[in-house]
């Protein structure tokens, strides 16, 4: 149970991280 709370705590963050990353992309792409 908690390695799976684990490992699901690991994709979401990755995720996240994935997002963010595609919205600094974005931002740098647009000019502001």
């Amino acid at each position: 149970m908690e390695l799976d709370y684990i490992l699901l705590l690991f994709f979401v963050s990755k995720k996240l991280k994935l997002d963010f990353l595609a919205w600094v992309l974005c931002a740098i792409t647009l000019p502001i």
